[in-house]
This record gives C-alpha cells, sequence and structure tokens, in this order.
C-alpha cells in the first residue's frame, strides 16, 4: 500500500471505524458466534478455528463483545436437539 503503518491505521479506521486488530477480532468473533449456533465443536476447537490462540483471550474478548460468555452464547441461541 505503500504507506506508513501509522499511516495505514489511520486511514483503515477512517474507513472502517475500526483499527485493523479491532476489525479483525470482530471478523473472528462473528465466525465464532456462527460455530457456536452452527456446531457441536468444543468451544476451545471454536476459538482456535476463529483465529485465537489461547482459550482465555477468546473468552475475554467474546464477553466483551457480546455480553456473555461463548458456552452461554451458545445455550441461548443453539437450537436444542430435543
Amino acid at each position: 500500500s505503500y504507506m506508513s503503518v501509522r499511516n495505514f491505521q489511520r486511514v483503515f479506521k477512517k474507513a472502517t471505524g475500526q483499527s485493523p486488530i479491532d476489525y479483525l477480532i470482530h471478523i473472528r468473533l462473528e465466525r465464532a458466534k456462527k460455530m457456536l449456533r452452527e456446531s457441536n465443536e468444543q468451544v476451545a476447537d471454536i476459538a482456535i478455528q476463529s483465529g485465537f490462540n489461547e482459550y482465555n483471550y477468546f473468552s475475554r474478548k467474546f464477553k466483551n463483545a457480546v455480553g456473555i460468555s461463548p458456552l452461554k452464547y451458545r445455550m441461548r441461541f443453539k437450537p436444542s436437539s430435543s
């Protein structure tokens, strides 16, 4: 892009309203939410598949963004299989 890192961050935030890392975390959390609703995989595996290297970091970011833990999200939004 022929820009300095700082200039890229400034342009990116102006275009999206978020820093590049916040945008990436948002995209990863959206993928995790979809997987929590649609799959039976372990939450820790979903964290890894969504791009988070540590479950605790994923869980903290998820709870900050969504307001509930990933497990509670799954229980609330995934239809029961009964």
